[in-house]
């Protein structure tokens, strides 16, 4: 199922991966932005995300990340800390396989397509179950937000 919701606005502190942008850059990415944000005390939570850049959403790149990020509590400054604009966004949950993500980011391209929007920016990936919190990958729970705005 795709909704669509305004959202506020959120404050991520992100790291970049480097590439070739698969599973062991972004493990890597994490642990610098994990070290990052403990190191310099930033009011984050414990939830993990990855941003997916416009531009290989639409050339079916779904498991390239460009970014890694953690939320923040609240607005705080510093140079790898990003605001996540409030607007409208597309929205849906991801379930199974990572891998498989891709069949749930066409089915959100083509609603957002059917329902005369388009998309203006990265995705926000979520991690809301994964292997720290699931026996099996069948159970991974991932949440997809995409900006956008009436066609």
């Amino acid at each position: 199922k795709v909704s669509f919701e305004n959202l506020p606005t959120e404050y991520l502190a992100v790291q970049n991966v480097d590439n070739p942008c698969q599973l062991l850059d972004v493990d890597i990415a994490f642990k610098k932005l994990l070290h990052i944000v403990s190191e310099n005390k930033y009011p984050y939570n414990h939830q993990l995300g990855v941003m997916i850049s416009l531009n290989n959403l639409y050339n079916k790149n779904y498991i390239t990340a460009d970014f890694v990020f953690v939320p923040l509590y609240s607005k705080f400054k510093s140079e790898n800390i990003i605001e996540k604009k409030s607007g409208l966004y597309a929205i849906a949950y991801h379930k199974g396989e990572y891998t498989k993500v891709g069949k749930t980011y066409e089915l959100l391209l083509n609603k957002i397509k059917e329902n005369n929007y388009i998309a203006i920016g990265n995705s926000y990936e979520y991690c809301i179950l994964d292997s720290l919190t699931s026996s099996t990958s069948k159970d991974y729970i991932t949440k997809i937000e995409i900006p956008i705005k009436p066609l």
